[in-house]
């Protein structure tokens, strides 16, 4: 199911401006879909969170026509069935489980009966794996032992990193608190013990940073069986830059080890980035069912710990740390880094609140390096963003993204 890494070609070689815009030229954008062709969208590849490979070529459509009637009544029978036993059996495991012992601060390592549920779990990820098409994945490189590197970080493309993550380590991510309300399905997020976070709460930032530190030293010691692991870019990109780490993972200054996840393809075939703006998940799963085989690769970096006694100290440590470590990722994977964070994110989803999805997709979801900007103005935060951007639409006429003398 996992097999060791093997020749592979990355994304397609990507076309010079002046080949771009006289081929955007060329195509009528009118909606967000894997069915139309992003065109002019792909002028704007410096922007992470825009996915130039949500459009489907012609061999795409072929492979459509001719493999879904084919592929997608077996997988989707096989993906829901996988997904309903796994989430059966993570119910069983967390029944009766005070909420206490999910929380910070009083969260438990799962009793041993409860743990053998647990292993189950994961094996039904890896066919959930199989039904969306990757029937083998490639993996380069050691995984360090958990007393050596308590957490795992990893770089975050889309919605399948995650089950990847769990299948792969067992171990315990960072998750909203909102998905374990989720009836039912919520079970398979407790199942493996997440630090959830609540960011309606003020307080859950400082509470999560210190169940991070608390359980991280505890996984050194054998409490937990399961390592961390953590997205620490916080939110997905399309893979053509690492943007801003945030520092939960570095908090606790131990070693961390670095996880490169890539996807492998060539013209035609599907790339899973869930940027934004973006087709829906039920498209991208879609045309995952659909794909005869999509591939994936994986690299265990050695381990990374702070060497350098600024890197040890408790602030700026953990950012200096994290800075390091993202530097690490893009020399790797032969990307650069950005400035580009979670906060950017939000605030193109509320400018897209402002302009049709048509305008969204011919200016390709700009995204301005909110934290470049907070180099200048140091006391500039979303809220202070998203109130300039509301001003600036109420401003803006012509309704264009440009201001008029008029």
């Amino acid at each position: 199911m996992f097999l060791k890494a093997r020749s592979w070609m990355s994304r397609p070689q990507q076309k010079t401006v002046q080949e771009i815009t006289a081929e955007s030229e060329h195509h009528h954008i009118d909606r967000l879909s894997v069915f139309k062709r992003m065109g002019s969208a792909r002028t704007h590849a410096h922007n992470p969170f825009w996915s130039d490979t949500w459009h489907i070529s012609t061999l795409g459509l072929l492979k459509l026509v001719v493999f879904g009637p084919i592929l997608l009544p077996i997988r989707i029978i096989g993906f829901l069935f996988t997904i309903v036993l796994a989430s059966l059996i993570a119910t069983i495991a967390v029944l009766g489980l005070p909420r206490s012992h999910f929380e910070c601060g009083t969260s438990k390592p799962l009793s041993a009966p409860r743990n053998a549920l647990k292993m189950m779990v994961p094996l039904l990820g890896r066919v959930l794996l199989w039904f969306l098409g990757y029937l083998w994945i490639d993996v380069k490189g050691k995984k360090v032992p958990m007393s050596e590197a308590p957490i795992v970080v990893a770089n975050h493309i889309g919605p399948v990193e995650p089950i990847i993550l769990a299948v792969l380590t067992w171990g315990m991510p960072v998750a909203a608190i909102e998905n374990a309300s989720i009836p039912f399905f919520g079970a398979l997020t407790k199942i493996f013990l997440p630090i959830f976070i609540d960011r309606q709460n003020p307080d859950s930032r400082d509470l999560v940073k210190q169940e991070i530190e608390s359980r991280a030293k505890a996984v050194t010691e054998g409490v937990y069986r399961h390592p961390l692991y953590m997205f620490p870019e916080g939110t997905t990109t399309n893979g053509t830059s690492v943007i801003n780490f945030k520092t939960g993972a570095f908090n606790p200054r131990l070693p961390v080890q670095p996880l490169l996840i890539q996807f492998p393809h060539t013209p035609g075939h599907i790339h899973p980035s869930w940027g934004h703006p973006a087709p829906s998940l039920l498209e991208l799963i879609f045309r995952l069912l659909c794909e005869p085989y999509n591939r994936c690769r994986l690299t265990w970096l050695p381990k990374v710990e702070p060497v350098s006694p600024d890197e040890m100290t408790e602030w700026p440590g953990p950012k200096i740390f994290a800075n390091r470590v993202q530097r690490i990722f893009a020399e790797e994977l032969g990307t650069p880094t950005t400035q580009y964070s979670f906060e950017d994110m939000k605030l193109m989803q509320e400018a897209l609140k402002f302009s049709s999805r048509k305008l969204a997709l011919e200016q390709g979801g700009a995204a301005v390096e909110l934290k470049v900007i907070q180099s200048i103005i140091s006391d500039l935060d979303i809220k202070d963003a998203k109130a300039c951007l509301k001003r600036f639409h109420s401003l803006a006429k012509t309704k264009d993204g440009e201001l008029t003398y008029e």
